[in-house]
C-alpha cells in the first residue's frame, strides 16, 4: 500500500487507512508503530521536501524472520546523517529520531537519510486466537470492528 502526501492535510485525511493496515498487529505494537510513522512523516515535511511517500508492505520472503510489515517513509529533501541517542538539552532537534527508534524497534536509514525504513514482526493479535474473545460462531472475532483489509 502506498500513500503520497503533498501536505499535512493529506496525512490527516488518510489516518484511518493507515490505522486499518496496522490493526493486523498487536494493539500496543500498532500504536507504537503509528507514533513512529507519524513522527517520520512529520520529520519528512519539516526537514525534507514534499511529496512524502509512505509505503507499507507485508514481507514473507526472508526465511527465519517470519511474516513482517516493512514500512518506509521517503521525501525529496537533501538528506541527513542520523544521530544516535538523545540530543543534548540545548539542541532544538533530534528527539524525533530517538522516538522513532524507541517506538519501532528495527529502524534503518537509506538514501543518505531521505528514506527511513521500519520493520515490525507480524504477531497474532490477542483476538485472533481461537481461545480469546469474539462472539461464538462469529466470523469477526472482534465485534464492532470491520474486517481488516489485506495488503497487496
Amino acid at each position: 500500500m502506498i500513500f503520497v502526501f503533498k501536505s499535512h492535510r493529506d496525512l490527516i485525511s488518510t489516518r484511518e487507512s493507515i490505522l486499518s493496515v496496522l490493526r493486523e498487529l498487536n494493539p500496543s505494537r500498532a500504536l507504537r508503530i503509528y507514533v513512529a510513522l507519524n513522527e517520520a512523516i512529520n520529520n519528512a515535511f519539516l526537514h525534507g521536501k514534499a511529496p512524502v511517500t509512505l509505503r507499507i508492505e507485508k514481507d514473507t520472503k526472508e526465511s527465519g524472520k517470519g511474516e513482517r510489515l516493512v514500512m518506509s517513509v521517503s521525501c525529496g529533501g537533501r538528506g541527513f546523517i542520523p544521530t544516535l541517542g538523545l540530543p543534548e538539552d540545548h539542541m532544538p532537534n533530534g528527539r524525533g529520531l530517538y522516538l522513532i527508534r524507541a517506538m519501532a524497534g528495527s529502524v534503518r536509514f537509506e538514501d543518505r537519510g531521505r528514506r527511513v525504513v521500519l520493520e515490525c514482526p507480524m504477531e497474532q493479535p490477542p483476538w485472533a486466537t481461537a481461545t480469546s474473545g469474539g462472539a461464538k460462531g462469529s466470523k469477526n472475532p472482534r465485534p464492532g470492528l470491520s474486517a481488516r483489509r489485506e495488503l497487496t
